[in-house]
């Protein structure tokens, strides 16, 4: 009798995920999605029908960036998305197999490339963004003198997770399948800014020989940016969503094979992972999604519009510098402030995927995190998270670098061609490698996250595991 009732306690003591529920709170933003994505396919349908119906498809005039769809501008994007994909999946390789050697290596490539760049702009008398290099160094210097000591953990957590994703190689299957989709999109994004920038230059861009007025372009670009911008994070977070459900259902969902092994292949889990972020946890991403959208646009307005003014004032040769440092400063703070934004999001994200929560409840979980946890927190992100923020950054870099050295000196292309191409090719890049390298960061964040709520579910369910990370406490 003692015995069952023993039994009882342990089995209330488990907590399971909760029944998948739909958040009519959310409902409307899965509308507002819907109807910013069909707004944009509707727009991208008539420009791009003018575009091939009339001569500007040619290209003989005007502007040379309207010339991207050439034929050999075309095979330099496909080839820089091509060099993207594999050079992402080289780097996650990497990590599952040497997650130790790859934290390692990735903390010491990122600050010998903050010192080139240190070192790029000083020679090129770029004064402001040689200064913002040297606070970058210095502060990852800092940062990863004082965290030292928390490298172990890191290597530990980065093991646990890629164990698991390992055996569950369906997880990276869904986030190459997202990357496959974005990199469709962004075609699609370039061919429709290129249509309606053709009708701002020219008339003979447009069917009707009317030409687009500056301020309809500008409305045009901001809303082309935020449907951009909000496909790419509703695919991203559904990614998350899937791959925190497999962590979460290795977690706290107890199994009789993990008597064998600590790390299983969990059959169907992930996709029934996807289908609840499409379905159930839809409005908590295309939410999540819209607020992202609206901060990195900002955040690249604000950019655009300090890079312009630096540049007017260095060929106005004007002494009067206030304004544009306060340029600098408002754009280096906006872009910290995005950056942030976007790590709590991940973590808003993991909640809804592990305990069913709407995004609002998985913003109050957040909050309580970081304000409880906040060392940690950042820790768990800044040693081993952070890493793949920057190789996704080095990825796009690499990408960029190489289409700007065939274009420049190879195929001789037109300067302002080559600027809109690369700039193009490191967004896009940068894009589509952090979606194929989400998975583990995502792993790290739930397991972190379900860790720091129920410790004692590990501790019944992986006591091995749960051993290794308190040492590392």
């Amino acid at each position: 009798m003692a015995s069952t009732e023993k039994e009882e306690s342990e089995e209330e003591a488990v907590v399971k995920p909760e029944e998948p529920r739909i958040k009519w709170t959310e409902v409307p933003a899965i509308f507002m999605f819907v109807a910013i994505i069909s707004g944009f396919i509707a727009l991208s349908i008539i420009d791009l029908l003018d575009y091939s119906n009339t001569s500007c498809y040619n290209a003989l005039f005007g502007d040379p960036r309207v010339k991207f769809f050439s034929p050999s501008i075309l095979v330099v994007l496909s080839s820089c998305l091509g060099v993207t994909f594999i050079l992402s999946i080289i780097y996650l390789a990497c990590a599952l197999r040497a997650p130790g050697w790859y934290l390692y290596i990735s903390l010491i490539l990122q600050i010998v490339v903050t010192l080139i760049g240190v070192i790029i702009h000083l020679v090129q008398t770029s004064w402001l963004s040689g200064a913002l290099c040297i606070f970058w160094l210095f502060l990852s210097l800092f940062l990863y003198w004082v965290l030292r000591k928390n490298k172990r953990k890191s290597v530990v957590q980065m093991t646990i997770v890629s164990e698991l994703i390992s055996k569950n190689p369906s997880v990276i299957v869904i986030s190459i399948l997202g990357a496959i989709f974005c990199s469709a999109c962004s075609v699609l994004v370039a061919a429709d800014t290129i249509a309606g920038f053709g009708k701002s230059v020219s008339d003979e861009c447009s069917v009707n020989r009317q030409l687009r007025p500056e301020g309809e372009f500008l409305g045009l670009l901001t809303f082309i940016a935020i449907s951009h911008y909000m496909m790419v994070e509703v695919v991203k977070g559904s990614i998350r969503v899937a791959t925190s459900s497999v962590f979460g259902w290795w977690y706290y969902v107890p199994n009789e094979l993990f008597k064998a092994s600590e790390f299983i292949r969990l059959h169907g889990v992930t996709w029934e992972g996807l289908f609840l972020a499409l379905t159930y946890s839809s409005g908590s991403v295309c939410l999540s999604s819209f607020f992202l959208a609206i901060s990195k646009l900002g955040a690249q307005v604000i950019g655009a519009w300090s890079q312009e003014l630096m540049v007017s004032s260095v060929l106005a040769q004007t002494q009067d510098i206030s304004a544009i440092v306060l340029a600098w400063v408002l754009s280096n703070c906006v872009w910290c402030l995005n950056s942030i934004l976007s790590h709590f999001t991940n973590y808003v994200l993991v909640n809804v995927a592990l305990y069913n929560h709407t995004y609002f409840k998985g913003v109050q979980q957040t909050m309580h995190l970081v304000t409880s946890q906040g060392g940690k927190t950042l820790i768990n992100d800044c040693l081993a998270g952070g890493t793949f923020a920057f190789a996704s950054w080095c990825i796009g870099t690499l990408s960029a670098l190489a289409a700007y050295i065939y274009m420049r000196w190879i195929a001789l292309y037109d300067t302002e061609g080559i600027y809109f191409v690369t700039s193009f090719i490191v967004i896009v890049s940068i894009q589509i490698s952090s979606i194929i390298l989400v998975s583990i960061p995502t792993g790290l964040q739930t397991v972190y996250v379900a860790f720091n709520n129920d410790p004692h579910i590990l501790q019944e369910t992986h006591p091995h595991i749960y051993e290794l990370l308190m040492e590392c406490l």
